[in-house]
């Protein structure tokens, strides 16, 4: 079976729009592992304006109590702690004091950008990060461009730094026939760095599956796959696996 890392999973309760329970939580942690992922990174939102949002030390302990049921009932897979950091004045202070979690633990940053930001400050965000050590990786850019030349412009980020994430499933249009049309575009010309499930609960937005690494072998090709689905996500997890 094709294995996988999943970086961008809302897997943890009560944290944001994943899971309500902790028994949800397990049986998302039971399906991601059957299909066949091996090591899956906790990313809840982080908004620096809510107040009431969890805290680092909520969510590591979150993610530890998940990877004890999966000790506990001999599942292969692994969970790491990480955030969905949206893009405000404040998530770079978030991000350098540590309210924010990178992924794994790595200078990797999983970062969510409002659809109506403009391009000028867009870039300005992916520069910014850099100068401060971090390597963001833009999350379901497939859903966050509004711009006229999308693909320029996700080429552009590339090129200035920044890794673009797309979500499984809007290759089965989840999202819509110009969002899944767009993700198409962006596999062919090879500016996707990670494909991940930016899943929410077991069934419309579920885990990876084999069923959605056999369309993307399909469209991009074994090779690619295998680099988007594992060998490119497996450096998010460099603080545990040199």
């Amino acid at each position: 079976m094709f294995s996988y890392i999943d970086s961008h999973a809302h897997i943890l309760w009560h944290t944001d729009d994943g899971p309500d329970t902790k028994e949800k939580a397990v049986k998302m942690l039971r399906m991601a592992a059957r299909n066949g992922t091996k090591h899956i990174i906790a990313t809840p939102h982080y908004k620096s304006l809510l107040s009431d949002a969890p805290s680092r030390d909520t969510l590591v302990s979150r993610v530890a109590a998940l990877n004890q049921v999966a000790a506990k009932e001999n599942l292969s897979i692994h969970v790491y702690s990480g955030n969905e950091v949206y893009a405000d004045a404040d998530s770079l202070d978030a991000l350098l004091n540590g309210s924010a979690l990178t992924l794994a633990e790595s200078q990797y940053v999983l970062v969510e950008l409002s659809s109506l930001l403009s391009t000028q400050v867009v870039l300005q965000i992916v520069l910014q990060m850099r100068q401060n050590g971090f390597i963001p990786v833009l999350a379901h850019v497939e859903r966050s461009f509004r711009c006229k030349n999308r693909l320029a412009f996700s080429r552009m980020l590339v090129e200035n730094g920044a890794l673009l994430q797309v979500d499984a499933h809007s290759l089965f249009y989840r999202f819509g026939l110009r969002t899944a049309l767009f993700v198409r575009k962006l596999l062919r010309n090879h500016l996707v760095f990670v494909v991940a499930s930016d899943c929410h609960n077991l069934t419309t937005r579920a885990p990876l599956s084999p069923i959605i690494a056999a369309r993307l072998r399909r469209i991009c090709g074994k090779a690619y796959a295998q680099r988007l689905l594992w060998d490119n996500p497996m450096c998010f997890l460099s603080a545990y696996h040199e």
